[in-house]
């Protein structure tokens, strides 16, 4: 191991790192990417991927009617995370989703 030097000032975390959600991380995915990934798939089925903004993640889903995907922004500071309409910070990006109410 070594341990990776501390993390810089809260800024984002490589969600490959964790690895409830390695195998949801899509780095080079589109918006439209997300959306031919997800098509067909149960509700609340998600991926994450880079957002075009710095310091964001974008993590797109299966609405609950199967039929429409949502996307919506992850903002990262000070060691936290939330998404960009919610009040709620977490403390890293599975604990987000783990709490996150996708509707």
């Amino acid at each position: 191991g070594g341990g990776g030097g501390g993390g810089g000032g809260g800024g984002m975390v490589d969600p490959s790192t964790i690895p409830a959600l390695r195998h949801k991380y899509f780095p080079s995915y589109t918006r439209d990417d997300a959306v031919r990934h997800l098509q067909g798939k149960p509700p609340l089925t998600y991926v994450i991927r880079n957002s075009s903004r710095d310091n964001c993640h974008a993590l797109s889903y299966v609405k609950e009617d199967g039929v429409s995907v949502h996307h919506c922004l992850v903002n990262y500071a000070q060691g936290r995370c939330w998404l960009e309409q919610g009040e709620v910070m977490y403390k890293d990006l599975a604990d987000l989703i783990d709490g996150y109410e996708f509707k």
